[in-house]
């Protein structure tokens, strides 16, 4: 990614957003149902692989001369549009000064904060793009059928599990839920049921995942308050994720069909893909200035494979 001759990039300070987004949690799930992948430009091309790269030619070399026929990758090659993401955060050096603590601890402060922020945008594009994703099922109504809500009386979230599994063509090993709908899921009749007259009552998320039969269960919490004008005081906090299910196949593959992917562009330069920091000092801000630090993110999400992800939207009322 070229950089602006204003200030320079920080190794030090790239590697600490880097270090610091692949250890937070926070509610954030959308690099673990898409995981991360690196290109190297912006112009780079992925597989999306729909059901015809798993088309099967006859494998008997027999009624071909003895020579094994070709068995090409015969998906789609699209091409990933990586947008740069940024924002940025003042230091007032004056301020600075008579606070306590070293400088350098201030700028790693002031990167934590942004990561944060830039990764509740891409936990937003995420929800987004799963939002309107077609390989989905309306819930409606309360009742006890197959495609009532999951609040109220209960529908059935065990037949939908089974219809995402006939949707898919590899069995979900993911399973999704907003906030709410996991809170939901705890008290659901059907899903009390299933354990048992001799079982605690107590659902987890560990509970779900042996009920439901994936590896793992991620619960959607995070939330975000919104773009603020300045002197706005005012701040909502909203859940980024809401009255949302989905059933996937996750692997961290290569090239492989997963649910999807977020393309992360690695800069010249860097080690790793991902985040990437730079400082300069600003003389025109404040009594003595204001050093400035940036931290960017060039990424996109994308579905690679429909056909690995059901969504199932307004699960609850």
């Amino acid at each position: 990614m070229a950089m602006n001759d204003k200030g320079y990039l920080d190794p030090l300070l790239s590697n600490v957003a880097v270090d610091y987004a692949q250890g937070m949690n926070k509610g954030l799930v959308a690099r673990s149902l898409f995981t991360p992948i690196e290109v190297d430009r912006e112009d780079s091309k992925y597989p999306f692989f729909g059901k015809e790269n798993y088309t099967v030619p006859e494998d008997s070399i027999n009624d071909f001369e003895g020579e094994a026929r070709r068995s090409d990758l015969s998906g789609e090659l699209k091409s990933i549009h990586c947008i740069p993401h940024a924002l940025k955060e003042g230091i007032d050096v004056r301020k600075n000064r008579q606070m306590d603590g070293p400088f350098k601890t201030k700028e790693r402060d002031a990167v934590k904060r942004l990561v944060y922020k830039l990764m509740i945008q891409e936990e937003r594009r995420a929800a987004a793009v799963v939002g309107a994703h077609a390989n989905h099922l309306d819930l409606a109504a309360d009742g006890a059928g197959d495609t009532n809500l999951w609040s109220g009386t209960g529908g059935d979230p065990f037949a939908v599990a089974d219809a995402a599994r006939a949707s898919l063509w590899m069995d979900p090993n993911v399973l999704l839920l907003s906030r709410d709908v996991f809170l939901a899921l705890k008290h659901n009749p059907v899903v009390l049921a299933k354990l048992g007259a001799n079982e605690a009552k107590i659902v987890t998320t560990q509970t779900l995942a042996d009920l439901f039969e994936v590896s793992q269960v991620l619960i959607a919490s995070a939330q975000w308050a919104g773009s603020r004008k300045r002197g706005d005081k005012a701040v909502t906090m909203s859940r980024v994720w809401s009255k949302l299910a989905a059933f996937a196949y996750v692997t961290t593959e290569d090239q492989m069909p997963t649910a999807g992917k977020i393309f992360l562009e690695k800069a010249p330069g860097m080690d790793a893909a991902g985040f990437l920091a730079r400082t300069w000092h600003d003389s025109g801000r404040g009594v003595e200035g204001t050093d400035m630090v940036q931290v960017s993110l060039v990424s996109k999400e994308e579905i690679v494979a429909p056909d690995c992800l059901y969504v199932v939207k307004s699960a609850i009322a």
